[in-house]
């Protein structure tokens, strides 16, 4: 796997930079309460699915259209992996706000199946390193690939259920399809050449 011989930092003060600018947007326009919170938590989702997109699916972008944007991606998989974990955990933060907030119980099944994908989330996050990789071995890339998929499962659920709600949640679920679409037309052209 094509790693980046340097930690792109500015990668981790973009993602808190633009998580910052969501917030103080979601208060301007909202002035503070439910709607504030609601949209922060609709554009902390939107924020965590873009950066999990491009690392969910780097590998099968530069095979299918291979340029400079797409290299890079692949080189910094990882670190894209982990600005979206750090979004994700900010979006957690937003929803159990909205959770307190609305004074609502979350169903069992958000619990158990979104819970879960946090889990995934934070292994994934906790795993992305050389050591971990080294001391799990063939587990290692069992656990990202299930774990990646499980939670396009979730965001494609989620949006989903929005699609009546907001044109955004249907682009956010057109992107998902489509992201996986090329993740299979991958799985493809590998098979094939393995023909």
């Amino acid at each position: 796997m094509a790693q980046a011989s340097r930690i792109p930092y500015w990668l981790f003060a973009l993602t808190v930079v633009v998580l910052c600018v969501a917030n103080i947007a979601a208060w301007t326009a909202y002035g503070g309460g439910e709607l504030t919170i609601r949209a922060y938590t609709i554009w902390t989702a939107r924020i965590s699915f873009t950066l999990f997109t491009l690392a969910f699916t780097a590998s099968a972008m530069v095979r299918r259209w291979p340029n400079a944007f797409t290299h890079w991606c692949i080189a910094n998989r990882r670190y894209l992996g982990l600005s979206f974990a750090l979004a994700h955990i900010v979006h957690f933060g937003a929803l159990s706000m909205m959770i307190v907030v609305t004074n609502t119980d979350p169903e069992l099944i958000t619990l158990v199946f979104g819970g879960s994908a946090y889990v995934f989330v934070l292994l994934m996050a906790l795993t992305s390193n050389d050591q971990s990789v080294q001391w799990l071995g063939a587990n290692w890339s069992r656990l990202h690939t299930f774990g990646g998929y499980y939670v396009w499962i979730i965001f494609a659920y989620t949006f989903f259920g929005g699609i009546f709600e907001s044109s955004g949640s249907v682009l956010m679920l057109i992107i998902a399809i489509m992201s996986l679409a090329l993740k299979v037309e991958q799985k493809r052209a590998i098979r094939a050449e393995l023909v």
